[in-house]
């Protein structure tokens, strides 16, 4: 148990890791599991202003004196009732509000006048912002800031639909307000910035579970690769293009796609989450290959090698998982090869992508590989009519039976008949 001043106290369980076997962010994230304890701070003429915000709750933090407030759920964040819109009522939730979140003294009357009914109240430690449709709701500090900056209840964002709140996560010191059209984070030293449309869709979907993002560090970044756009975050990015929708990417698969060129890299944008592949492996699709990462390795499995690879089993294949990060390129005739845990695929445009393995590929390769006599294979291997295992290569054959081992039968071009 956690317990802070007043008593507060909070029980913590550690979550599981999930399909991936990761701890998204490098931390393990505990959650608040029970709710805080009735505050006996304020009348019950406020909480009956205020119904909807059961779910959070506040506390003097030590040693600043400040009054934080907690919702470890984000689904009821934003869900303040609609209000009656009579003065003594739309005072009486400001005052409340006021008072909620220690502002002190109010600085001058309620101001009306605001879009849609709308009213704010000045004090000490910042502003009360109301309306009739999102109630009354704290704003002051660095996220109304940022708010003021996206033009106040009269721009995008309209009205705040939630008071500022941590999220109870252990590890997590992001201060959230969600309005009408996204949310704002703030957290040292990151500063506030602003989350909305389909990546803040996808951003919230993470929210209250280990492997949220948490607080933005950039604003959008807009005016991408095919009028795509992205938005950093603590724990990794999410990236939006019209043709793929909003995806998480994070950890080592994002940092090697960032390297590569991210959305204007070959592999263009993600096209799926991140997800377990057999044995421990995590892998993402992107519009042209797949990232895959083990405790072994990282690969980047694209063009013809790639779908030759997922065409013969890929993970669950013979060849294992891929060993080299990117296919080599460069080889005779503009070829290419990757190698893999039991094996290779290599490719050349004249011969197509062709699975290379155990004592043929050792014999192939004693022969001087695609620069020998035999040059690329035309073939995966293959077994005859009386038994052999062979492979066609442009320049003849490779047998192989236990007796015998591999022999080399240069000639004619082979294929697999």
């Amino acid at each position: 148990m956690i317990c802070y001043i007043f008593f507060r106290c909070y029980q913590l369980r550690f979550p599981q890791p999930g399909p991936s076997g990761l701890f998204h962010g490098g931390f393990m994230r505990s959650k608040f599991l029970s709710a805080v304890l009735g505050l006996g701070l304020l009348g019950g003429s406020f909480l009956a202003v205020v119904p909807a915000h059961a779910a959070e709750h506040c506390i003097k933090a030590a040693p600043s004196g400040a009054m934080e407030c907690y919702n470890n759920n984000f689904d009821s964040a934003g869900g303040a009732a609609p209000m009656a819109t009579s003065p003594a009522a739309r005072d009486a939730a400001i005052s409340a509000t006021a008072v909620k979140y220690g502002l002190g003294s109010p600085l001058g009357p309620v101001r009306t006048g605001l879009k849609e009914g709308g009213a704010y109240r000045q004090y000490q430690r910042g502003f009360v912002v109301y309306s009739p449709a999102t109630g009354a709701q704290v704003s002051r500090g660095a996220i109304r800031t940022a708010y003021a900056k996206l033009g106040y209840e009269k721009g995008r964002f309209g009205y705040p639909v939630s008071g500022e709140f941590k999220s109870g996560v252990a590890f997590d010191n992001t201060t959230y307000q969600q309005y009408q059209g996204g949310w704002i984070t703030w957290a040292s030293p990151l500063g506030a910035h602003a989350i909305s449309g389909a990546i803040g869709a996808r951003w919230k979907a993470g929210q209250g579970k280990y492997r949220g993002f948490n607080a933005a560090q950039t604003d959008e970044m807009v005016g991408l690769k095919d009028g795509g756009a992205g938005q950093h975050f603590d724990g990794g990015t999410i990236y939006w293009s019209p043709k793929t929708g909003a995806r998480a990417v994070y950890g080592p698969i994002a940092s090697i796609w960032l390297q590569d060129g991210r959305d204007r890299s070959k592999l263009g944008y993600p096209v799926t989450e991140q997800y377990a592949t057999p044995n421990g492996g995590t892998a993402q699709g992107f519009q042209n290959g797949v990232i895959v990462y083990t405790d072994r390795s990282i690969s980047i499995l694209s063009g013809a090698i790639g779908k030759k690879y997922f065409s013969v089993g890929g993970y669950t294949s013979g060849l294992g998982y891929p060993k080299d990060l990117r296919e080599t390129t460069g080889l005779r005739a503009g070829g290419a090869s990757q190698s893999f845990e039991k094996g290779a695929i290599v490719w050349s445009s004249m011969t197509g992508a062709q699975v290379s393995k155990g004592a043929i590929r050792t014999a192939w390769l004693n022969s001087g590989a695609q620069d020998g006599s035999l040059g690329y294979p035309t073939t995966d291997e293959f077994t005859t009519s009386d038994g052999r295992t062979m492979q066609g290569f442009q320049g003849g054959r490779i047998s192989w039976t236990a007796a015998t081992g591999a022999e080399i039968l240069p000639g004619t071009p082979h294929t697999n008949m």
